[in-house]
């Protein structure tokens, strides 16, 4: 789940789209749900992951598990196609900011960044112990490492 603008966004079956039930990217602008993506189903064995900017619902999924099949794509606010901005990317978790897009790699085992309107990514931190959720300050990316230790960890921004 996430927020933005007065409205809430989340993935309609659940954080977790297991394989072959369907889900949708919803809004619910003052409560009432509406898909922001109803040519696109998402499915899968892994989570769908959300971030909102004033630009849409960014969404990083991976329909079959593949090592190379997940994308983070942009969904506008009210609805429609969606754009891939990343056409590799198995992300744990998805963050963004007025620059770029970041995310933790499941199957790179890095945290990443890219630019919001696509372009190359660049990895932030590489070696880490199954980066999962990431947030953002002004000046900083922090992820957690799912591992026995538990870690978060912290790199400047590009």
């Amino acid at each position: 789940m996430a927020s933005g603008s007065n409205s809430l966004y989340w993935i309609q079956s659940g954080c977790f789209a297991y394989s072959g039930q369907a889900s949708a990217l919803a809004l619910s602008p003052l409560g009432t749900p509406a898909n922001l993506l109803p040519s696109t189903v998402l499915s899968g064995i892994y989570p769908v992951r959300i971030a909102v900017s004033s630009a849409g619902v960014y969404f990083g999924y991976n329909p079959t598990g593949e090592t190379g099949a997940g994308t983070i794509a942009l969904a506008p606010l009210d609805g429609g196609r969606p754009t891939t901005i990343v056409a590799i990317a198995n992300a744990n978790g998805v963050a963004v900011d007025s620059v770029n897009i970041y995310w933790t790699d499941f199957n790179e085992n890095a945290v990443l960044a890219a630019p919001i309107a696509g372009g190359n990514p660049v990895t932030l931190a590489s070696d880490q112990t199954n980066p999962y959720d990431i947030v953002l300050d002004d000046t900083s990316v922090y992820w957690t490492n799912y591992s026995s230790t538990g870690l978060i960890m912290k790199v400047a921004k590009p």
